[in-house]
């Protein structure tokens, strides 16, 4: 997801919620799920992070809470969502009833060693301080599930007022807290029925120009999505 302002991230989170509110079961969780993931993808998350029911998960940059849904629905972990918008901690609640924290990824209110995995999903690409954000991921967290865009080519790619960095970059990045980095490339497509509940969603809701810059980065291939787990 391209960066946005707060102030603009605010205003779409509250827009977007009257669309998914209007949504019920998977429906919902795949509209909020949009640029961040995909079943696939985090179905490759759990499956590395070898989470089962019972375990503590922290989403940080959580939005809307899709992905934080999904792997309480799915996989029975506790999941706590932050976020530093208002209006994405509000929404993540009212639609999902999750635990939410108003929060930035880079400075939590979590304990040390407080999860068992932690999940930056959309989140290294639109901060300013990738670096501080993985050493608050490895703090409150004993594994990581990383997943983004990466630029194809050895250089970072600023598009969209994000800067996404290669695939090399990032696993050093993640690599340097964590002693196992295991990565997978995301080819998998998103379902056709996450893409029609996202379309629902979003009908009516303006596409910031942002947005539609990083669309066309990952439809001409300069961007592609990676998945990645530290432990």
């Amino acid at each position: 997801m391209a960066r946005m302002s707060d102030p603009e991230f605010d205003h779409e989170a509250s827009e977007l919620l009257c669309g998914i509110g209007r949504l019920h079961g998977e429906d919902r969780i795949a509209a909020a799920c949009r640029g961040s993931a995909n079943p696939a993808a985090l179905g490759w998350l759990a499956d590395t992070l070898a989470l089962s029911a019972g375990d503590r998960v922290a989403d940080l940059g959580a939005g809307l809470g899709g992905p934080a849904a999904w792997m309480r629905s799915y996989i029975g972990c506790t999941v706590i969502a932050s976020d530093p918008s208002p209006a994405a901690v509000a929404g993540a609640h009212q639609l999902f009833g999750l635990v939410t924290v108003q929060a930035t990824a880079a400075s939590t209110p979590f304990a040390v060693d407080g999860f068992d995995a932690v999940m930056l999903l959309g989140v290294l690409s639109v901060v300013d301080d990738r670096t501080s954000v993985v050493r608050e991921a490895r703090r409150v967290g004993r594994r990581v599930a990383v997943l983004d865009y990466c630029s194809a080519s050895a250089e970072t790619l600023c598009v969209g007022g994000s800067r996404f960095p290669s695939i090399d970059e990032l696993t050093s990045e993640v690599a340097s807290s964590w002693d196992q980095v295991s990565v997978m490339r995301v080819d998998d497509p998103t379902p056709a029925s996450w893409d029609r509940a996202a379309e629902r969603a979003h009908d009516g809701v303006p596409q910031p120009s942002s947005e539609r810059e990083v669309i066309d980065a990952i439809e001409t291939g300069r961007l592609v999505a990676h998945a990645l787990v530290g432990r």
